[in-house]
């Protein structure tokens, strides 16, 4: 179980900042969350800071959060972690104080993007009885599950320099990435154009290869190489999962599912780089879901 118990941090929070203190009642809400709709065991969780860079006292400073959990219903070596930037300060006594913790719900999208229209919507987490993917769609690229979710556990907390590493916000990228290692081919056009696909020219590349709902139009409308689901629950491996913040017209963040166990996808992305994630946990976010099988 998450206890939240920030003295398993490395460093403590002083001077009247909240930050890990906010940061450990969004690990309470995810774990209330994965209570509610059951299939997900959290045997412990451990969190550790580590700083990137050196500063003379009082100064502000770069560091890393680790987050590890252990889950029982994950395959053997396998965990779900986290890695969220925060900021430091060094005390006059040399102690750490968290000024700040990244999280996901800050995330925007990487690129432009066009305005959003007839794109569907997912409904709930209404589990089926059994899976039973969409295939009639075709796919104009035949996609290898094994080699996307490899990718995708290999580089979740990485950045692979044969691809673009200069988005801020990189989830649309890394999942770009993953579609491409498993066998998907890029395809040439005017980078505006949700038809193209690819990366590494001018500029970045294509805006379907980093924009989230550029994303989404490329693969379910434009190739068909994606199709979209009904329902979170009919996700399966190698599948995407994306979200619409409320009151919002754009898609804003992308997930590849990497594990599926008791009816519940594990989710890995970048920003913040996140790896076998259970939806159960994020599934009370105040957000629009849109799945794709792809």
């Amino acid at each position: 179980m998450v206890e939240g118990d920030t003295s398993e941090t490395s460093s403590r929070s002083r001077g009247g900042s909240d930050a890990l203190a906010d940061y450990f009642d969004t690990l309470r809400t995810e774990q209330r969350s994965m209570e509610e709709y059951g299939g997900v065991t959290v045997l412990d969780t451990t969190a550790d800071i580590e700083v990137l860079s050196s500063a003379a006292s009082g100064s502000q400073i770069l560091g890393e959060l680790h987050v590890t959990r252990t889950v029982a219903e994950l395959p053997e070596g396998e965990l779900w972690e986290e890695v969220l930037p925060v900021t430091l300060e060094i005390g006059s006594d040399g102690a750490l104080d968290v000024l700040s913790v990244g999280v996901q719900d800050s995330v925007v999208s990487e690129s432009e993007t066009v305005a959003s229209s007839s794109v569907p919507a997912v409904s709930g987490i209404d589990v089926p009885a059994t899976y039973e993917p969409d295939l009639h769609v075709a796919v104009a690229a035949k996609l290898s599950k094994t080699k996307a979710i490899n990718y995708a556990k290999k580089w979740w907390n990485g950045r692979n320099k044969v691809y673009p590493t200069r988005y801020t916000n990189d989830c649309t990228n890394f999942v770009s990435q993953v579609m491409h290692q498993g066998g998907w081919t890029t395809v040439s056009g005017i980078y505006t154009s949700n038809k193209a696909w690819w990366y590494n020219g001018i500029p970045n590349g294509s805006y379907t290869w980093g924009g989230a709902e550029n994303f989404y139009r490329f693969a379910v409308h434009e190739s068909k190489r994606a199709s979209a689901l009904k329902n979170v629950a009919d996700l399966w491996l190698g599948d995407i999962l994306q979200y619409e913040k409320k009151g919002e017209s754009k898609i804003k963040h992308r997930m590849v599912v990497t594990n599926w166990i008791n009816k519940v996808p594990y989710l890995t992305y970048h920003t913040t780089d996140t790896l076998n994630k259970p939806f159960t946990a994020m599934k009370s976010m105040d957000v629009t879901w849109y799945a794709s099988h792809t």
